[in-house]
């Protein structure tokens, strides 16, 4: 799969990845990523089938501190993982449990380090049959430009 640069400008004057740089991933991109999630308006929805919600997008990034900023409906994240790779996944920057039994803020930020540049950098959401995910966006930003 093919990826689009588009996803890494601006997508107005508004939008802080004009200014900072990031990565800006909508539901829309997010969707051609996806092994058990569809697009249902600005939302990424989980099936009930175990699997990648979503990957990719195998974006090049240089060594740093960054921050994740994930938005959508997480208050039924039963065992979810999330996690950023490299190397065709078999080098973890971070990895977590989205959340323990659930959570309530429809937005969450993670912090993660890149030990060196990277080629093809992933983010993934792995999730259980019993996660019910909406996911609307998320974006990664420079630590040092986010605020």
């Amino acid at each position: 799969m093919a990826w689009d640069a588009s996803a890494i400008f601006a997508r107005n004057k508004n939008d802080p990845c004009l200014f900072a740089g990031c990565l800006a991933m909508t539901a829309a991109d997010l969707a051609r990523f996806s092994q058990v999630g569809y697009l249902d308006d600005d939302s990424l929805v989980s099936t009930g089938t175990p699997g990648y919600l979503f990957f990719g997008p195998y974006q090049s990034l240089k060594e740093g501190m960054y921050v994740l900023t994930l938005e959508g409906d997480f208050s039924q994240a039963s065992d979810v993982i999330l996690d950023v790779v490299s190397d065709k996944g078999t080098k973890v920057h971070f990895k977590s449990q989205l959340c323990d039994s659930g959570c309530r803020d429809g937005r969450l930020v993670f912090g993660f380090p890149l030990a060196a540049d990277t080629q093809d950098l992933e983010i993934r959401m792995q999730v259980s049959a019993d996660s019910v995910i909406t996911v609307h966006r998320y974006r990664i930003t420079d630590a040092k430009h986010d605020h």
